[in-house]
């Protein structure tokens, strides 16, 4: 594969994805207001009830579409970033092969692949800070700090263009565990029924997580974060990120710090879900 050739010409993916971004935050709230109508009936159907905890009215007649409708909503989002991710970084590899393999490469070169991820990655921060507000369990400051540096390093990577090899790690394939978290927390919210298929599902999904989670947040996070403060020191040394970006070096430095929060925060996530597997063993 004939790899494409650096350039320091780029423009902004606003105006090529502000169309499909806002596709796709519709597609997110019409899910989430589906969801929300068809609660009482799928519900039923399935003998499904909110677990006590997460019910300020009597169990029995406790209802949370709030819970149902965001876990479903946010699916959509993280099963398409990881995916995409997923298949960018290990099937296809474009990740890898469709750029210079080089520290600028790494920086600077364009993947279509990676601004599709950070648009909608950057759509569904914004949608997860707006409706969280109707979920009382996910209005915590932690959360919606990590929504809001989320969106901000998509921000910076659509306007500026900068480190689309990265994106695909941090912005995708980080969301593939995600994917089985989504399955974690319905059933944290909406207990299955023993021997049931749900059931069968869920305890898969747990470990799966657990698994994917130490992989892609913690393994090949720390591995990745590291050569990107690798490719960050060349460029910023050797002039080159003044070459490619005049005047926006400043991203790149905000690019470096966030790494630094974020990796903090998945540490301290680790740490959660070890503590909760050894309370389950």
């Amino acid at each position: 594969m004939k790899k494409p050739h650096l350039t320091t010409v780029y423009t902004s993916a606003w105006q090529r994805r502000w169309k499909h971004m806002l596709a796709f935050f519709a597609s997110l709230v019409s899910v989430y207001l589906l969801c929300w109508i068809i609660y009482p009936t799928l519900i039923a159907h399935l003998g499904l009830h909110p677990d006590g905890q997460f019910c300020t009215d009597g169990e029995e007649s406790c209802s949370r579409p709030d819970l149902f409708a965001f876990q479903t909503s946010s699916s959509l989002s993280q099963c398409f970033c990881g995916i995409l991710g997923f298949i960018t970084w290990n099937v296809n590899q474009r990740a890898h092969k469709g750029i210079p393999y080089s520290p600028e490469g790494r920086i600077y070169s364009y993947l279509d692949e990676s601004e599709k991820i950070a648009a909608a990655n950057f759509t569904y921060q914004i949608f997860n800070i707006l409706f969280s507000l109707f979920t009382p369990e996910n209005v915590t400051w932690i959360l919606y700090f990590h929504h809001i540096l989320a969106a901000f390093v998509c921000w910076l990577s659509l306007h500026y263009q900068y480190l689309h090899y990265y994106g695909v790690l941090f912005l995708g394939l980080s969301e593939f565990s995600s994917i089985f978290l989504v399955v974690v927390d319905m059933a944290r919210y909406f207990p299955p029924i023993s021997g049931t298929s749900y059931d069968l599902v869920v305890n898969i999904c747990r470990p799966a997580f657990a698994v994917s989670f130490f992989y892609c947040r913690i393994l090949l996070w720390l591995k990745v974060s590291r050569q990107l403060w690798s490719d960050a020191s060349t460029v910023i040394f050797t002039g080159t990120a003044e070459k490619f970006r005049p005047g926006k070096i400043f991203g790149l430095y905000t690019f470096l710090f966030l790494n630094v929060i974020l990796t903090i925060l998945q540490m301290y996530w680790m740490g959660l879900i070890v503590r909760v597997a050894l309370e389950m063993f």
